[in-house]
């Protein structure tokens, strides 16, 4: 299957502030204002998954582009990944797993990359 996601997921906030005022003195009176920026963006995009399925079990493996944005610094995975996609860099899809039985099924599941995982499930067929 092949996946194309355009868009990112983002978090910004402007000028997040905190005012600081220090003790006043006789002569003179100082005020200053602290401001703080966050501006984060992360993009997931060309997703490729190739399933197998033998028996009762199953492989997936892929690939997809993975990128990292900070204020106007764009590419900040993909400049410095020695795989890339696009501009993106290339991260690995594996997951395995299995169902056993017929009517109660067992599923286990195991992502091992990117992230590894382990899911498990109890599936019951009228």
């Amino acid at each position: 299957s092949y996946t194309k996601l355009f868009g990112e997921v983002a978090m910004k906030l402007d000028r997040v502030a905190r005012e600081q005022r220090p003790l006043e003195t006789a002569t003179t009176r100082e005020e200053g204002i602290d401001s703080l920026v966050i501006d984060y963006g992360v993009s997931v995009d060309n997703i490729m998954v190739l399933e197998v399925n033998l028996f009762h079990s199953f492989l997936n493996v892929g690939v997809f582009g993975l990128d990292v944005r900070y204020g106007d610094e764009k590419n900040l995975l993909g400049a410095n990944a020695p795989v890339q996609l696009g501009d993106a860099a290339l991260m690995p899809i594996l997951t395995l797993g299995t169902a056993l039985g017929s009517r109660i099924q067992l599923l286990l599941e195991m992502d091992i990359l990117p992230l590894p995982a382990l899911k498990t499930g109890v599936f019951y067929y009228f």
